[in-house]
Parts: C-alpha cells; sequence; structure tokens
C-alpha cells in the first residue's frame, strides 16, 4: 500500500471531492472525526492539516478516509499517511473490525443475537393472532348453529373480521419462520465447537441470556485490547478476530496458542 504525506492530501482531496474526511490513527481511533452535511469538507480538511503538522501529535502512521455519505454502512477511501521520517516508523497495528466490515453474507455477533430477539418477539406476537382466531372461529361456529334471521350481521361481521386477523398473521408467519430458518443455521454453527461455550442456566429469561451473550463479545474485544502494548500477541489477536466469521472460528484460531486459549478461557468464557 503506497504511504503519503500531509502536503499531498490536498492533491488527492481536490482529485477525489470527498464530501465527507476524517483522520484516524493506526488503532482506528478518530483524531479528526468525519465532517457533517453542515461543514465543508474542505474547512474539515484544514483540522486535519493542523493536526498532522501540529508538533503536539506524535510522529507515526494515520489512516486520512474519505467518502461522500455520512452513513456509517457506507465504506470510505482510506490513505496512510505517514508523519515524521517513514524509515523510522513500525508498521501498523491492525484495527479491530467492526460487525459492518464482514461479508453481509455472514452474520456477525451482534446481528446474530438481534435476530434471535426479533425471533422470539414475533413468536409471541403469532401465538397471539392465532389464539384471537381460535376464539373467532369458535365463535363463529357457534353463530352458524343459529338461523340466518336470527343473527345475520354478527354472522357477516365475524367472517370479515376473521378474514382481516388471517391476512395480518400471514405475513409475520412468513417472516417468522425465514428469521427461524436463519437461527437455525446460526445453531448449526455454533455446535461445531459447544465444548467451548457455557450454557446458562436454565432459570434464566431469555432477555438475560442476550444480554450475556452480548456482554461476552464486548469482553472479547476488550480483552484483545489489554494485549495492545505487546504489539505481536495484539497483531496475532487481532488477525484471528478480523479472520473470523463467528465467535467459534475466532476460538478455533485460539487454539493454536494455548497459553493466549488459557488466558481466554480464565477472562473471558
Amino acid at each position: 500500500m503506497k504511504n503519503y504525506k500531509a502536503n499531498e492530501l490536498q492533491a488527492i482531496q481536490k482529485r477525489q471531492n470527498y464530501k465527507h474526511v476524517a483522520l484516524f490513527d493506526s488503532f482506528g481511533n478518530a483524531i479528526v472525526k468525519f465532517n457533517t452535511n453542515a461543514i465543508d469538507p474542505h474547512i474539515r480538511l484544514t483540522e486535519i492539516l493542523t493536526r498532522l503538522n501540529s508538533e503536539g501529535l506524535p510522529d507515526g502512521t494515520y489512516i486520512f478516509k474519505g467518502k461522500n455519505s455520512p452513513s456509517k454502512n457506507v465504506y470510505s477511501d482510506d490513505y496512510t499517511v505517514i508523519k515524521g521520517k517513514e524509515q523510522t516508523l513500525s508498521e501498523p497495528a491492525p484495527v479491530l473490525m467492526s460487525s459492518q466490515n464482514y461479508n453481509p453474507d455472514v452474520l456477525s455477533y451482534d446481528s446474530a443475537l438481534k435476530m434471535q430477539v426479533e425471533n422470539e418477539r414475533l413468536k409471541i406476537e403469532n401465538l397471539n393472532l392465532l389464539q384471537k382466531i381460535e376464539d373467532l372461529e369458535i365463535q363463529l361456529s357457534e353463530n352458524e348453529s343459529l338461523s340466518e334471521d336470527a343473527a345475520p350481521n354478527l354472522f357477516e361481521s365475524g367472517k370479515s373480521f376473521l378474514t382481516e386477523i388471517v391476512a395480518m398473521a400471514a405475513p409475520l408467519l412468513d417472516k417468522h419462520f425465514e428469521l427461524k430458518e436463519k437461527q437455525l443455521s446460526l445453531q448449526a454453527m455454533a455446535m461445531q465447537n459447544n465444548m467451548n461455550t457455557r450454557r446458562p442456566s436454565p432459570e434464566q429469561a431469555p432477555e438475560q441470556k442476550t444480554k450475556q451473550h452480548i456482554l461476552k463479545i464486548e469482553a472479547v474485544q476488550n480483552w484483545i485490547k489489554g494485549y495492545q502494548e505487546n504489539e505481536e500477541t495484539y497483531n496475532k489477536l487481532a488477525t484471528f478476530y478480523n479472520n473470523a466469521k463467528s465467535q467459534n472460528d475466532f476460538i478455533e484460531s485460539l487454539q493454536s496458542e494455548p497459553e493466549l486459549f488459557n488466558d481466554f478461557q480464565n477472562n473471558v468464557l
């Protein structure tokens, strides 16, 4: 990858005409955040150049980012910027990627958990609708035994209401089955390394289980960041994490390093 100097950024911005620009360090921390639509990108570029030329900013490797949409889901163009003498600088440490940087066909940990929560909510909605349909069918069955002259309006109103309920329930059921299919695929992957996961106790509520899984994801990232002072170990763990398509995939890679795996078991699992 080509490296750039601070004085080359103006030429890059002139060619690309980015609407949003920012400056990050090699660990992914924002030095100068992306400008909003209300702020001219040239003004933000001036701020970036001021920081890069400041004696207060240490020499090192920085990332200049440019994109044309403020959305977090839009990938930026990244340029490696060298502050100071290039030959005296070490290689930048890899940045832990967020879930949105994974292949869109692979569920991130967080999105998978949200999917499971949504799946449970839809199941409850479906049960409520099915109960209403069953109650209404019983009521209509009783009304059918009456003469048409005795209660024609009630019978017709009931049939109309039943039709509306079925129309409402059908999309929910379709969505439920779609989410359930994805959930089963996710569970199949998790079973490959079941010995390395902890099962929550039966008395725990579904919401508590979800919160624990989310906390475990954050714990994994915090554990990795705890090795930032050990550059070689941190780079290795960040590579394992960034290349993993699931938490089990990460654990399998980690098992190739017994000491780190034991530390992971003691502090995260």
